[in-house]
């Protein structure tokens, strides 16, 4: 009797997990047939449009980051914020450029399930745009784009307050912009001089000229110093702070007559 009350409610017991399991395909199903039920397809001209509008959003962010960083001579929380947007705008620009180079594919080199109306849709990564960079044969500085996301993810994440000094801002913030207009210029076909308000151009030609004069003391300063070999002074020019995440630093005055190592 017991074994025969075993026997059945193992057999229970199994029927019930293989009818849960066929359910939970079921409504897997139909969750996957209601989504392209309601994902409506866009047509060329509105592909174009969507293409468009992420790169003027694109500009704004560049631009928006622009201005925050003016205005953070009043407000220091503005340096975070001018980081986040310009390194939004960065990615968006990248996104706009592959959405265009697949155009004629429902742009799924950003969107995976192919860009539509109806759903909310979970766009490219980094890694992900990167590979498509790769894909297609498109440069850019990969060093300086790795230091560059580090940065902002220390900004975002952890808002050291070393790493939002004026100065160290202001370096990615231009290393940022630059790698944009370079990428306007190189692959997108189009002048920054005209995508870019007037304004924000003059500021952001402002902040240039600042970081060079900058980069020039500093090279300056290491060309007054001895060193034991010309790697060296290679390594310490390409320095970069672990504590402010910054390259403009040069030595100690009192010590440019001693030999570096």
């Amino acid at each position: 009797m017991i074994k025969r009350l075993r026997y059945w409610f193992h057999l229970c017991v199994g029927s019930f997990y293989r009818i849960r399991a066929r359910l939970r395909k079921f409504l897997l199903a139909r969750k996957i047939l209601r989504r392209t039920r309601n994902r409506k397809a866009l047509t060329i001209p509105e592909i174009t449009d969507a293409i468009s509008s992420t790169f003027r959003n694109a500009i704004d962010l560049l631009s928006l980051g622009i201005e925050d960083f003016e205005a953070a001579n009043r407000d220091v929380r503005r340096y975070a914020t001018a980081v986040r947007n310009v390194y939004s705008g960065l990615l968006l620009m990248f996104k706009s450029y592959l959405m265009e180079l697949t155009k004629s594919d429902d742009c799924r080199a950003v969107f995976p399930e192919g860009i539509s109306r109806g759903l909310s849709q979970k766009s490219a990564d980094v890694s992900k745009i990167l590979e498509e960079f790769d894909v297609r044969g498109i440069t850019i500085d990969r060093k300086l784009f790795k230091r560059i996301r580090g940065y902002r993810n220390d900004i975002e994440h952890l808002f050291d307050h070393n790493k939002t000094k004026g100065v160290v801002v202001r370096e990615y913030v231009v290393n940022m912009m630059l790698m944009a207009k370079n990428f306007m210029s190189d692959y997108m076909g189009v002048d920054p001089l005209e995508e870019v308000p007037h304004g924000v151009w003059v500021a952001f030609l402002k902040e240039k000229r600042i970081v060079e004069d900058e980069r020039r003391r500093v090279v300056d300063a290491l060309d007054g110093c001895k060193w034991v070999s010309n790697r060296a002074r290679d390594l310490f020019e390409t320095y970069v702070c672990e504590k402010c995440g910054g390259t403009m630093w040069a030595p100690d005055d009192a010590k440019k007559g001693d030999a570096a190592l």
